[in-house]
């Protein structure tokens, strides 16, 4: 299968850079995969599960909002945050997890209820990235 470079950017760190078989991201929509020669594009991402296909395997993370830049021979995925199963802390997701659930029950302003969206969703990712163990995908 062609490969093709990626570079996943926080404004942290360069969380990877590679070159890939495909990669997969979470849009408000739902799942988009990028092979070699896609068309370029631009795309919001929502806090989700990010994928990538090296040498057959595939690998996973859990990634927060961003977006995803396709352009002729290279891909970009800008986050806030982005973490490899191992790097999470589950309780903290999961204290993250219930906190945000409440708030998301209360009335809120629109601005409000669309931050404790996100936050539920990236803590929604977290525990469900930590939480499996996925070598063939």
């Amino acid at each position: 299968m062609a490969e093709f470079p990626i570079e996943i950017l926080t404004p942290e760190r360069e969380f990877f850079s590679s070159d890939v078989e495909a990669l997969t991201v979470t849009l408000p929509d739902g799942l988009l995969t990028v092979l070699a020669g896609h068309r370029p594009m631009v795309a919001a991402l929502d806090p989700g599960e990010l994928r990538w296909k090296k040498d057959g395997e595939w690998s996973v993370c859990a990634c927060s909002e961003g977006f995803l830049e396709v352009e002729p021979g290279r891909v970009r995925v800008f986050v806030q945050s982005c973490e490899l199963p191992d790097e999470i802390d589950a309780n903290r997701a999961k204290a993250a997890f219930e906190r945000e659930s409440e708030l998301y029950a209360r009335k809120q302003s629109l601005r409000e209820h669309e931050l404790t969206r996100l936050a539920l969703a990236r803590a929604m990712t977290r525990l469900a990235v930590s939480g499996k163990n996925r070598p063939n995908l």
